[in-house]
């Protein structure tokens, strides 16, 4: 620190020091406004649990620890770990022009039409079938 003081007396002042002290101070500068992953990750938790749709079915001492542990290893996990313990697929969050979305089951339909694609019509030469494509009930109006 006292290499700074001695740049800032008058004799001291240079093209080459100046230029120091302005690099040093820009440093100063950068390092102390970044946000760290903690406080960040902090920020993120106070905002679900004041927004959240689904905040009184939330275990949030679980929802904390595994936000943070995520946003260890990067900003992006943590809100992906927010959103999917919040449990809600229409939410995202847009972060560095991203939109972010939990990670959820995928829903699957119950086609069996799907399970008969693999045998061809071919296969089956002497057997004959009828395709409904859909049933419907008649209501009994007999009573």
């Amino acid at each position: 620190m006292n290499i700074f003081i001695d740049l800032l007396k008058p004799n001291m002042i240079t093209k080459q020091n100046h230029l120091i002290l302005l690099l040093f101070l820009q440093a100063l500068l950068f390092f102390s406004c970044k946000e760290s992953d903690a406080q960040f990750a902090e920020k993120l938790i106070t905002r679900f649990e004041e927004k959240s749709i689904n905040r009184d079915s939330i275990d949030w001492k679980v929802f904390r620890e595994k936000v943070m542990e995520r946003s260890k290893v990067s900003k992006e996990l943590g809100i992906i770990a927010a959103l999917t313990l919040n449990n809600n697929p229409h939410s995202s969050y847009y972060y560095q022009g991203k939109v972010l979305k939990g990670i959820y089951p995928q829903k699957t339909s119950n086609d069996s039409c799907n399970l008969m694609r693999p045998f061809k019509r071919k296969n089956f030469k002497d057997i004959g079938y009828i395709n409904i494509p859909k049933l419907y009930a008649i209501p009994n109006t007999q009573n």
